[in-house]
Formats: structure tokens, C-alpha cells, sequence
């Protein structure tokens, strides 16, 4: 899905750029973009970031026909293309505001009912698509507030209140995700585009504005910066063009290999990373010849994907007040019934926060304030430590100097050799 999304998005970012700002622009852009270190990582994982991506460049696509057409049709399609990318994941809502400035630029107060009727769509797509946001609302909303406490609160926990991950994804475009060549000739495109006129500067670079301010007060990832790719990339490849005009054929490629050259590399390295063995597929495979069934195991988010006892998961619907979820016959009772007669099966412990029902948490804080004894009093004998990120949370990095100290390693397993890592491969903020 990643992959096809991926290539996809790379598709339709050459055919928009060719339909606005000719050939050179396009494969310039779509170059940038195929090679861009953040598309290429995140293609791989099956997260909603690179199809969002390409769901973003599919309505930019509807909305610029829409400008040009001004049909009932051309809006209608623009509405299902709006309401598919909200279903997908919900900061795809910028595109609403997107598309009402388009249709301001190009149409000004006229036809206004075309534009009601587009929001009447994509309002029904969405709700379509994700019935159970009306069906399920108190659900929703709890995890709508678990969605910020995860991704805005602790952004805003690092004590700035004014743009506090700008730096960090300003830092991310320039040495990994774009590289510093790349990156100069995307804002050199921006003022290109906003000397232009305002109907390319409204397209391309209304959604990424709005959506980059979101990203300023969000817990860094890098990965979101895929929903605003193709915009980034058409700005760049802009810029290529301008230098063709100008200094001709040779100069536009020699700056177009010139500006792939970083990106690439980065690309090529975390593929060969990609080659390996997954180390939590390795360190699963370990635990399970040398930690004892029914031994009770701490572990992190998303670490390694151990079996979990029924036993565990009866207890942990018990203390999530959510016993009755093995009446439904829905995940729960189908998690359960698989755990019956899988050998060997742990008693999960997690640290951190979530909202999952077979999951018991236990803060960060309060096992670093007692020294994991909460974890020796539910029985804790083993505990998993993830690799932490580049920058990690205060309260991991306790977390993890407590349990060095408390504890004794029993097996480590990494990609990266003994001389440090550059490039991660894994995304960038999980729920720690």
C-alpha cells in the first residue's frame, strides 16, 4: 500500500506540475520527490502518512480542474476527494480551507452553491467511510484526546509555547529529508511562485502553510512531512525551472543531480537497513527460546510483538473496567480465544500512556520514582528496552539510565554498528 501510494503520489505530482508549469518543472519535481529520503523510509511502513500524501496531490488535482472547469461535476469530485482524505487521517482537513481560497481566486463570491455543494459531499464521503465516529461518538472523542495528549501535549511539555518543533522539522528537512541544497531551492521556489500570481501560490502552498503550523505544535515525527511533499517538491522543481530559463539544459541538471545527491544517499542507506532481518522479529524469536511461558514482561509502545497470555489480557480488560468487550466477540474476545492455545504466552506490562483495553500502563514517571518496584510487584522479570530516538523525551531517557542501572543485560540486538547510527529507520515519535 505505502509503495503503490508512494509512486502514485510521484505520478500525479508530474501531472499536475506539467499541467501548471510545463515539462521541465514536472520531472524535476517528481525527480525530487522519488528520491526524497522521508518518501522513500515511509514508504515502507503501513502508516497512513505516504497514502495521505498521495490522497493531498489527488485533491489538488480535482481542485484545479474545479478552478478551470467551474462545473457542478468538477466541485462534486473535488467533495469525494476532500471526504476520502479526511476519512484517511484527520489533518487531511486543511484541504477544506485549501479549496475555499481556490475557489475565491478563481470564481470570487460567484457560483458560491458549487462550493456548498462540494463541502455537502465531502461531508457525506467522510461519514461514509468512517461511520462509526456518529455511531461510536463518546469512543471517539476518548481517542481524539488520546491522539493530543500523544502528539500536541508533549510538544508543548518541552516548555515552548510558540512554535516549539519548528526547529526540529526545519533540522529533519535539511540534513535527512530533503537535504540543504533541496531544501534551498524549495523556498526559492515559494518566492518564484508568489511572484507568479496567486492562483498557483493558493494551490500549492495554502495546505502545507496551514498544515506546517499544526506541525510546529505537534511532538516531532518526520513522517508527517509526507503530506506535504509534493508541494515542497513542486517549489523545488520550480526553482529548476527558473534556472533552465535561464542558464539553460546543462545548469538546470547538473543542480537537479547536485540537489538528489544527499536525499539519495539517505535513501540508499536506510534501504540497506530495510535489507536486514527486523531486530524486534530477532528479539522476539529470543525471548521466546529463553524467557519461561506465563513470565511477566515489561515492555514499550510499539517494541517487539511478544504473545500475550489470556490470562493477561482477562486481567487487563478487568483493570480497563472492560470485561464485557469478551461478550462482543470483537478483537478482544478473538485475542483471547488465540491466547488459549499459544505457547509460550506472557503477562504484558507497558510503560507509558495508551488507550488499549488488553494493555496495562504504568507512567514513566512512576516507575522511575520507585525504581521499578511497581513492576516487581506484578511480577516483572524481564524488561524490553526500545532504542530511543535521536532526541528522546526526559522520562525515557530516566527510564532507560533506571533500568541500566537495576537491572542486567541479557541480549541486545541492533542494526546499526558499533560506531553510532545517522539515519534511523523507524518513525520518529511512537507513544513512548
Amino acid at each position: 500500500v505505502g509503495v503503490a501510494a508512494a509512486v502514485g503520489a510521484i505520478v500525479l505530482t508530474y501531472h499536475l506540475a506539467h499541467r501548471r508549469f510545463g515539462r521541465v518543472v514536472a520531472r524535476a519535481s517528481s525527480l525530487f520527490l522519488a528520491v526524497a529520503y522521508f518518501h522513500v523510509r515511509d514508504a515502507h511502513y503501513l502508516k497512513h502518512d505516504v497514502l495521505v500524501g498521495f490522497l493531498v496531490v489527488l485533491a489538488l488535482v480535482a481542485f484545479d480542474r474545479a478552478m478551470e472547469q467551474k462545473t457542478r461535476r468538477a466541485y462534486v469530485m473535488s467533495g469525494i476527494a476532500m471526504g476520502v482524505a479526511f476519512a484517511t487521517h484527520y489533518y487531511a482537513i486543511f484541504l477544506a480551507p485549501t479549496f475555499a481560497l481556490c475557489h475565491w481566486i478563481s470564481s470570487g463570491f460567484r457560483k458560491t452553491g458549487n462550493l456548498i455543494v462540494a463541502a455537502l459531499v465531502s461531508a457525506v464521503t467522510f461519514f461514509l467511510l468512517s461511520p462509526f465516529v456518529l455511531l461510536n461518538l463518546g469512543e471517539a472523542m476518548a481517542h481524539m484526546r488520546a491522539n493530543r495528549q500523544v502528539v500536541v501535549d508533549r510538544s508543548l511539555d518541552s516548555g515552548s509555547l510558540f512554535l516549539p518543533s519548528l526547529p526540529a522539522y526545519v533540522t529533519f528537512l535539511a540534513e535527512q529529508g530533503l537535504g540543504h541544497l533541496l531544501l534551498l531551492l524549495v523556498v526559492a521556489g515559494w518566492i518564484i511562485m508568489a511572484k507568479n500570481g496567486k492562483k498557483d501560490l493558493v494551490l500549492w502552498g495554502t495546505f502545507p502553510l496551514l498544515f506546517f503550523g499544526l506541525l510546529s505544535y505537534t511532538f516531532f515525527a518526520g513522517r508527517y512531512l509526507n503530506v506535504i511533499a509534493p508541494s515542497l517538491v513542486v517549489a523545488g522543481g520550480l526553482t529548476i525551472g527558473a534556472i533552465n530559463d535561464r542558464w539553460g539544459r546543462t545548469a538546470a541538471i547538473a543542480v537537479s543531480a547536485l540537489a538528489c545527491a544527499q536525499p539519495f544517499y539517505n535513501a540508499v542507506q536506510v534501504d540497506r537497513l530495510f535489507e536486514g532481518e527486523d531486530t524486534r522479529t530477532l528479539a522476539r524469536q529470543w525471548i521466546v527460546e529463553n524467557v519461561p511461558d506465563q513470565s511477566a514482561v515489561a515492555l514499550q509502545s510499539y517494541s517487539v510483538p511478544l504473545p500475550q497470555s489470556e490470562a493477561s489480557i482477562r486481567r487487563a480488560l478487568g483493570e480497563n473496567g472492560a470485561l464485557d468487550e469478551l461478550e462482543r466477540q470483537g478483537k478482544y474476545a478473538h485475542m483471547a480465544a488465540v491466547a488459549e492455545s499459544t505457547r509460550p504466552a506472557y503477562a504484558l506490562f507497558f510503560v507509558g500512556r495508551g488507550d488499549e483495553k488488553n494493555r496495562i500502563y504504568t507512567d514513566y514517571r512512576v516507575v522511575i520514582h520507585d525504581e521499578l518496584a511497581s513492576f516487581a510487584q506484578r511480577g516483572v522479570s524481564t524488561i524490553v528496552i526500545r532504542q530511543p530516538p535521536d532526541t528522546p523525551p526526559p522520562e525515557v531517557t530516566a527510564y532507560i539510565n533506571t533500568v541500566h542501572e537495576k537491572g542486567r543485560l541479557l541480549k541486545q540486538f541492533s542494526p546499526f554498528p558499533d560506531d553510532g547510527r545517522t539515519y534511523h529507520p523507524y518513525l520518529d515519535n511512537e507513544d513512548w
